[in-house]
């Protein structure tokens, strides 16, 4: 018979549910937990369902003060390591209150902890090693300040990388990229292909297909494309209430697409407009977001700029480019509906989205 005892050091049933297939080990930690410990852990459960990752019912700074009067710095960790791991440790239930303070101060951390969620959104693809240094020279620090080792650093920037690429909803960052295909034009040379996808859901808005010759073309071709995506599939999708930053890949003209770039960003000053011009740039925010094909296309990113196509089982018949865009776009259309793109969000896209691709989709070269 269960005892009132049994009761008390049973894991609750929310929890049970939410640990699934690792309920039963970490009934065994709920048992040894103080009863402290267990309050701990039910009140950031509590207000990490509530803040549903930015789209429940409370914002992050009233979950972080129901989670225990905590930073939001604090509780982003908190949020991310519960979504890589949900278990009681990723909670923080173990920290003790009085335990020896960490040598770097906390309001140290937080500075870093806000600057790494400015360099995650703005220089995104760069490495781990680049994002740090940059998160150190954007943070406020407090004069003579005592920053972290590297491995304290790098553990900031990869947690805010996680918490970014989990919870940004439909239409707070997008990437406008450029690739080659493995669709034949009629000279041997691949069509290339420019897709505006969200970073956020993975969803593909807009498809065009051009030539690398003609890339502001080509990104106007997909902006284009994903304002009439919009419109036909925007009302029942859930959007994010921000639009922050849009990363558009450069052709080998750089200084052309550059003076687009400066139109966005003094149009748009609440948005970051960034330019992608790495060595290794055709293809890299497609294969990060994707992977090497949509549906039967398959994307060959060393092709882009020289080199005929690398067609299926070597079938070099040409492509139109208006069969190539059909192709792409039934298979973003496929990509899009096998999403969850109806969640919980704002009813319309995020100011200025709309104008701002309508404003890039009537650039031409």
């Amino acid at each position: 018979m269960e005892t009132d005892r049994d009761r008390e050091v049973s894991l609750p049933s929310e929890l049970v549910a939410a640990f699934q297939d690792r309920a039963a080990g970490e009934a065994d930690v709920w048992r040894r937990l103080t009863p402290a410990q267990r309050a701990r852990a039910l009140a950031r459960f509590a207000a990490l369902r509530q803040w549903d990752g930015g789209r429940g019912e409370l914002d992050v700074v009233s979950a972080a003060a129901l989670a225990g009067d905590m930073s939001v710095s604090r509780f982003y960790r908190i949020a991310a390591e519960w979504r890589d791991t949900p278990s009681l440790a990723s909670l923080g239930v173990f920290a003790r209150a009085g335990a020896r303070k960490s040598k770097v101060d906390s309001d140290v951390l937080e500075a870093l902890s806000d600057a790494a969620r400015q360099v995650v959104l703005l220089f995104g693809d760069m490495s781990t090693s680049a994002l740090v240094d940059r998160m150190v020279r954007f943070a406020r620090l407090p004069e003579g300040a005592k920053v972290p080792g590297m491995t304290k650093l790098r553990e900031i920037v990869q947690a805010e990388q996680r918490r970014i690429a989990s919870s940004m909803p439909l239409g707070q960052v997008l990437l406008s990229d450029c690739v080659a295909t493995s669709l034949p034009r009629v000279d041997g040379r691949p069509h290339i292909a420019f897709l505006c996808m969200d970073a956020g859901t993975g969803a593909v808005l807009g498809v065009g297909v051009g030539a690398i010759e003609a890339v502001i073309r080509g990104h106007n071709g997909a902006a284009n494309d994903a304002l009439r995506t919009i419109e036909r599939e925007g009302g029942r999708w859930r959007w994010s209430n921000v639009f922050s930053v849009m990363r558009i890949t450069a052709g080998e003209d750089i200084d052309r697409i550059s003076s687009v770039m400066h139109e966005l960003n003094s149009r748009f000053r609440d948005t970051h407009f960034i330019l992608e011009r790495g060595e290794r740039r055709y293809g890299r925010m497609i294969a990060r977001t994707l992977g090497p094909r949509l549906g039967k296309v398959t994307f060959t990113p060393t092709r882009t700029l020289a080199g005929d196509a690398l067609a299926a089982n070597s079938d070099m018949t040409a492509w139109t480019e208006a069969d190539a865009y059909d192709a792409l776009r039934r298979a973003a259309d496929a990509h899009n509906d096998a999403l969850d793109l109806s969640r919980a969000g704002a009813p319309e896209p995020p100011p200025h989205l709309y104008k701002a691709l309508a404003t890039l989709g009537g650039k031409h070269d």
